[in-house]
């Protein structure tokens, strides 16, 4: 059997792999909401799945493995979509290939390895894999760099969606970060001057993150780029080794092992140099780790003995900590945070009690923002989302008055929506039942209909929407109303008119045997999507 998980990241992964309950407060939620999106069942013909890496979520995509046969142990690359359909991702291009696994996953990419007989495999030598790259089926790319001599295996570890990174052995013992650009032609050795070993988890197609000697590293595409980030503060002398697992928006995160304790971790963040080391461990645990940041927040798991991971939401400093597990039903546990979007939602599992893996979203709260109309003909505004790039509204009042233009702006659960106006009169393609709306008020006065340009999250659509068939519901007299609009499907807006304003939400041309409305949930991302920020 070809085992594929790669040690270093699996041991740091056991670390904290222990029972119990939690020391951040459990009443600590800042408004999150958590969901389960979905259990992540095994493709037909498989037995269970399992997770390994340090970056198998993106939203709410997943990657992993699931055994072919409980008695071989051999495996098959998995991806669970957003809607939490597993695609079986064994080669079936490539002849040779008996065994393969997911590593990474970000929008259309999914990474990982294989092996066989056409790599060289036997069960001594477990480095005898290829990297491979999927782009959501069976027919893969293999990554074994092919301009770059004495290389004999190789492993891809993380991908933004354009450009991955991973690991390739020169023998049994040495191995180089790497970095591809989608071809095996294009493979880039990152492994600094003058170190042994390196290895690359993360990319967001400017800056790979990993580490080298034992150093969390920081690079931007080549070896000479390295910067070594590990700590320089005297206040964190205590940190023998770190390892860099995410990179965005000028934020590195990761973990460092103690001195004194090296079972232990600290999970840390870095701002792009060494003497920028901020230790995220929260008071009460002996262990943490950061793997996901979008350049504001962090997120990740903490554990002590006799106490279970729970996954835990940063904004910078340890005691920001948010127990993201209190928040999950009772029968999940052993929760974990892989990624956090633009708008603020962590990704993440939990196992139930039967050991079943569930992929869940933590929702942030509704955004409020403003803009201010003067008064008179033509008067435009815009009032910001709840992430930097979707969730905006565009206001135009052919005559008003001066006033307050404001839009609170989130993604809400059916059930909540429904509370806070009537029960919903149409019908849900995806279980997870998740709304994009905005919640519209003028305080002024206006004549003549308004013009509203609604800038939706294409991330939070359900996978292979048809952006043509997006309309704007208007929740008017006590029901739901589709408004006639115009689709920009590059800019991801929709124009409509209307002459008051209250709750609308997102939706899509019902099919022709459907009589309700479509209401679009928000169970994962677009086959365009852009790279999650992790």
């Amino acid at each position: 059997m070809l085992s594929f998980s790669h040690i270093r990241i699996a041991a740091v992964i056991v670390l904290v792999a222990i029972t119990g309950s939690s020391q951040v407060s459990r009443g600590q939620s800042d408004g999150y909401v958590a969901v389960d999106l979905y259990t992540l069942n095994p493709p037909t013909g498989l037995a269970g799945p399992g997770i390994t890496g340090t970056d198998p979520m993106a939203g709410s995509e997943v990657v992993g493995a699931a055994a072919v046969s409980t008695i071989t142990g051999n495996s098959h690359a998995v991806w669970w979509t957003p809607g939490g359909t597993p695609i079986d991702l064994q080669p079936s291009n490539i002849s040779g290939l008996i065994e393969s696994f997911g590593v990474g996953v970000d929008g259309n990419q999914q990474v990982g390895a294989a092996g066989g007989p056409a790599t060289g495999f036997s069960s001594i030598y477990a480095y005898q894999a290829h990297a491979m790259l999927w782009n959501g089926t069976s027919t893969a790319v293999d990554l074994q760099p092919t301009k770059l001599n004495g290389f004999v295996g190789s492993q891809a570890n993380g991908t933004n969606g354009t450009q991955q990174v991973g690991i390739a052995w020169l023998d049994g013992v040495r191995f180089h970060a790497m970095l591809w650009n989608g071809t095996a032609d294009s493979a880039v050795d990152l492994n600094p001057s003058g170190q042994v070993e390196s290895d690359a988890y993360a990319t967001d197609g400017t800056n790979q993150v990993g580490y080298a000697g034992q150093h969390a590293m920081l690079w931007s595409g080549t070896a000479a780029s390295a910067v070594d980030l590990q700590p320089t503060n005297p206040n964190l002398s205590y940190i023998a080794r770190s390892f860099a697992y995410a990179v965005s928006g000028g934020q590195e995160v990761g973990s460092g092992t103690l001195i004194n304790t090296p079972s232990d971790v600290h999970a840390l963040l870095w701002t792009g140099t060494a003497a920028s080391a901020v230790d995220l461990n929260p008071a009460g645990y002996s262990s943490s780790i950061a793997y996901g940041t979008n350049g504001r927040q962090q997120v990740g798991f903490a554990s002590a003995p006799a106490m279970d991971t729970h996954a835990l939401l940063w904004s910078g400093t340890a005691g920001s900590a948010i127990d993201l597990q209190s928040l999950l039903s009772s029968n999940l546990s052993d929760s974990r945070a892989f990624s956090i979007d633009d708008a603020g939602d962590a990704f993440g599992l939990a196992t139930d009690t039967s050991g079943t893996y569930h992929a869940i979203e933590w929702l942030a709260p509704p955004h409020t923002a403003t803009g201010a109309i003067v008064g008179g003909s033509n008067q435009t505004t815009t009032a910001a989302g709840r992430s930097p790039t979707s969730g905006d509204v565009k206001v135009t009042f052919p005559s008003a008055g001066a006033g307050t233009f404001t839009n609170t702006n989130g993604l809400t659960t059916v059930s909540t929506l429904a509370s806070q106006t009537a029960p919903l009169n149409f019908a849900l393609p995806t279980p997870s039942g998740l709304v994009q709306e905005w919640d519209l008020s003028f305080n002024g006065t206006f004549t003549g209909p308004a013009s509203l340009v609604f800038h939706f999250d294409p991330s939070s659509l359900s996978y292979g929407t048809d952006l043509s068939t997006l309309q704007i519901e208007h929740f008017t007299d006590g029901q739901w109303v589709a408004l006639p609009g115009t689709i920009d499907p590059v800019a991801d807006t929709i124009t409509v008119s209307t002459s008051s304003f209250s709750p609308f939400a997102l939706g899509a041309v019902p099919e022709p045997s459907t009589l309700a409305p479509i209401l679009l949930g928000a169970v994962g991302l677009l086959r365009r999507r852009a790279a999650c920020a992790r």
